[in-house]
Parts: structure tokens; C-alpha cells; sequence
């Protein structure tokens, strides 16, 4: 029988069991777990521990409850002080998935890695692939209100960051028809692939003949896009791999890589 998850969650999964062996990773789950008062070792996941994890209201959060009780009343909330750490600390490693942080949180309770906390509220958000009800996400928000403006361009903004290629489903559309339209999609959106920080592998390393075009491109910002075009099929011809409209683009992030050196 295959596994329920899927195989780029097990690719999450099998960056995490990297994750926890750097020396900086160890040195961290030494600090807290010492900072809260643990075993070195963790605790164990009992029977209830398992349950929550699996049904509870917020499994992803869940802190047990054995460690809460280990400390006076006026510091019962330092236990859940952890969650925003690990979820800076893994930021800080150059992780932008959170469910890596909340994997982190659950090690750092029990030693142990638990299932990969990819169900928040119903929706899967946390895999390398994300699943959210578009319908449901704007209920959220009012455009009437401006803070609520300002909450849904945050929203979409960390959004893009992680997973910046969209794909928007009609319900007539079968399974079939989205494996065929993103096979003949596919190249177009490995040029998006190309420029983006990978929430687990951290920035994709352009080759040098690609780093040459975008240079090339850059070099002639100030011309129109359909004469960039026309240079570009002059020096690359066949080989040349990217479409008008991606030029802007190209420019865009360049500008970018040189304003951060």
C-alpha cells in the first residue's frame, strides 16, 4: 500500500530529518528543552499526546499539557512562547515553510517526528503544493474595511513567497484535464520556478548561461520588450528558452538581486 501522504510532502518530511541534524538545529532543541524545563531526551508521546495531534481542535499548536503544568500559575504561557520561536528560528535557517517550524515544535516536546501539520482549519496549506478554497479565503475579508485590505494583501503577499505559482480550478474540470493542462504547462511555469527562493532548498542556483541572458536582458532594460526579443533570438536562436512576456520579469528580479548587493 502507498503512503497517504504525498510525494512532496515526503519530500518535506525527508528535508526535516536532514533539518534536525545541523549543529545549529541540535544546539537550538538543547536550549528550549532545557529553557522548558524537559528531559533531555524529550518526552514520551503517550496515548492522548497521539490523539490530539491526530484529532485535537489545533493539532499544529498542540502543546502537552504535562508541560504546561510544570510551572507556578503567572508562567503557564511560556510553553506557547515556543511556537512563534521555532517558527522565527526555522525563518532564521532560511526555512520559509511553517509547517517545518510546527514539525520543530513537535520534536522539540517529544524527540520524536510526528505527522507533518499540513491541516489547518480544514485546508491544506502547508505542503510544498497548497490547497485553499478561494470563496471561503475572501470571506475573511471586507472591502469596505481597510485594515481587512491590509490583512488580505499581508496574506497573499507571504503567500507568494512560498508558493508563487497559482493554479485556479473549475469544478467541471476533471482530474485528467488538470494532469494534461499542467504537463503542456509545465514549461512556462519552470520559468517561474527559476527566480523563486525554495521554502526548504533556499535560492535555486541559476547555471552561468542563464545568469549570461539575464545580464543580457538587463543590459538592454531601457528598449522596447519586442526588440529585446528580437536581440535575443539573434544571440540564442533555437536555444533561447524564455517568452516575451517574461522579460519584464527578468528585469524586475535582477533589478532586485542588484540593489541587495
Amino acid at each position: 500500500m502507498g503512503s497517504t501522504l504525498t510525494q512532496s510532502a515526503q519530500q518535506t518530511l525527508k528535508f526535516f530529518e536532514e533539518f534536525i541534524r545541523r549543529k545549529e538545529v541540535a544546539d537550538f532543541i538543547k536550549k528550549y528543552r532545557a529553557y522548558l524545563n524537559l528531559p533531555p531526551s524529550g518526552l514520551s508521546l503517550t496515548k492522548e499526546d497521539e490523539r490530539e495531534l491526530k484529532e485535537g481542535v489545533l493539532p499544529h499548536l498542540y502543546i502537552p499539557t504535562r508541560a504546561r503544568e510544570a510551572y507556578p500559575k503567572d508562567e503557564k504561557e511560556k510553553p506557547f512562547r515556543v511556537v512563534n520561536t521555532c517558527l522565527a528560528f526555522t525563518g532564521q535557517q532560511g526555512v520559509k515553510l511553517w509547517s517545518v517550524g510546527l514539525m520543530l515544535l513537535h520534536y522539540l516536546f517529544f524527540n520524536r517526528i510526528t505527522a507533518i501539520p499540513v491541516n489547518f482549519l480544514g485546508t491544506n496549506r502547508d505542503d510544498l503544493l497548497r490547497l485553499e478554497y478561494l470563496p471561503d479565503e475572501l470571506l475573511w475579508f471586507d472591502n469596505e474595511d481597510h485594515f481587512l485590505l491590509k490583512c488580505m494583501y499581508e496574506h497573499f503577499d507571504e503567500v507568494s513567497k512560498t508558493h508563487p505559482v497559482v493554479l485556479y480550478i473549475n469544478p467541471e474540470v476533471s482530474q485528467r484535464q488538470i494532469q494534461d493542462f499542467l504537463a503542456k504547462n509545465w514549461a512556462e511555469i519552470e520559468q517561474y520556478r527559476k527566480d523563486v527562493k525554495s521554502p526548504i532548498t533556499g535560492p535555486r542556483k541559476k547555471n552561468k548561461r542563464t545568469q549570461e541572458r539575464n545580464d543580457f536582458i538587463y543590459e538592454h532594460r531601457q528598449l522596447p520588450r519586442k526588440e529585446i526579443m528580437h536581440l535575443l533570438y539573434d544571440k540564442y536562436g533555437a536555444e533561447l528558452d524564455i517568452d516575451y512576456g517574461y522579460i519584464g520579469k527578468i528585469i524586475s528580479l535582477e533589478k532586485k538581486r542588484r540593489e541587495k548587493k
